[in-house]
């Protein structure tokens, strides 16, 4: 599977930040949706397929967003899948499982999604479970005392598929499945305090699990049931808002200062960095993405491929959500899509 073969007329972002002018017309790049909480593409070429539902053509890249679910079929307009208009904040595709993904969210009625899966590429979904737990938004059920969930990150385990992490929504209790979301276990064993913004599972250890929170990264090398925080001058005092690994399983981050993160203060920046697999020896990336606040996660592409969505400042007060892509392990980034005319003026 290829995704955005072709790339002339796109700018890059590459260690200097300069723009290439482009002479094409680049509306195909402009979404309708509010934020953008999750990216993901198919890539089963080495895995099982869903027979009643391959689609071996499948190269679309996949938003989950505040308006449902969106696709761009390389340098197509964006498109909605399926008529579910949910706010999707947790999100992952199957990496073994043709045209298999999963959500988590609230619907537009209001009350939370629990966990959902879709055999048939987005087009329609299905509950597998409310994933009842502690929760502290949006829905209290006051006949039984337990709260529905609805994750705020997903992410899924490359070696072995069954396995899939959720946190709860305030980011304080890592939930975690053995049978591809049936039933759930909750991790108590994250340190007071710590909110987990991002998730990634190891691309090589179905034991080990990655989390970016407001207090730096953490791993686990038995499914989350203890932690160790890992340590970087890159990241001191800081929140990691995106986690992910690339095709040679170096795990990259999006560094936010604490600083930056209060409110009121909008002129610094964060940056990418990453490392090797263990997390421990750590560098910034070449390429940084102009105004960018915050990158949300980092999705690997079938051909070496990554993706990351970010909110990237515009003016003073506004706030674009963009999708970026690297193809050159985060020397440059090309913008695949954005809800700001502002942000494809400026590249």
């Amino acid at each position: 599977m290829v995704v955005g073969g072709i790339i002339i007329g796109y700018s890059y972002f590459g260690p200097t930040n300069s723009n290439l002018v482009s002479s094409l017309d680049r509306s195909n790049l402009l979404g309708d949706w509010s934020d953008i909480h999750g990216v993901g593409l198919f890539n089963t070429a080495d895995g099982t397929h869903n027979d009643e539902y391959s689609d071996d053509n499948n190269d679309s890249l996949y938003l989950a967003t505040d308006n449902g679910l969106y696709s761009k079929h390389q340098n197509s307009t964006w498109v909605q899948v399926g008529n579910d208009k949910s706010d999707i904040t947790g999100f992952v595709i199957n990496p073994k499982k043709d045209g298999v993904m999963y959500s988590s969210g609230y619907p537009p009625t209001g009350g939370n999604l629990g966990f959902r899966i879709s055999t048939d590429s987005g087009n329609t979904w299905k509950t597998i479970s409310p994933v009842t737990g502690k929760s502290s938004i949006k829905t209290v059920s006051l006949l039984s005392g337990i709260n529905p969930i609805a994750f705020n990150s997903i992410a899924i385990s490359p070696v072995n598929s069954e396995i899939l992490y959720g946190s709860s929504e305030d980011g304080d209790i890592l939930y975690m499945t053995n049978d591809e979301g049936k039933t759930w276990s909750a991790k108590t064993a994250i340190p007071s305090k710590v909110k987990i913004k991002s998730i990634v599972a190891s691309p090589s250890d179905p034991n080990n699990v990655f989390i970016g929170t407001n207090s730096g990264i953490f791993y686990s090398t038995d499914k989350g049931n203890n932690w160790t925080k890992v340590k970087s001058e890159l990241m001191r005092e800081s929140t990691i808002t995106g986690l992910g690994f690339n095709q040679d399983n170096e795990l990259f981050a999006y560094v936010m200062p604490n600083t930056a993160a209060e409110e009121g203060n909008d002129n610094q920046n964060g940056y990418i960095i990453k490392s090797d697999e263990s997390g421990k020896n750590w560098t910034k990336t070449n390429g940084q993405i102009p105004n960018v606040k915050a990158a949300w996660k980092f999705a690997l592409g079938p051909n070496g491929e990554i993706y990351t969505i970010v909110s990237q400042q515009t003016a003073q007060h506004d706030i674009a959500s963009s999708v970026y892509k690297s193809i050159d392990n985060g020397n440059s980034w090309i913008l695949e899509g954005t809800n700001r005319k502002d942000i494809i003026s400026k590249t």
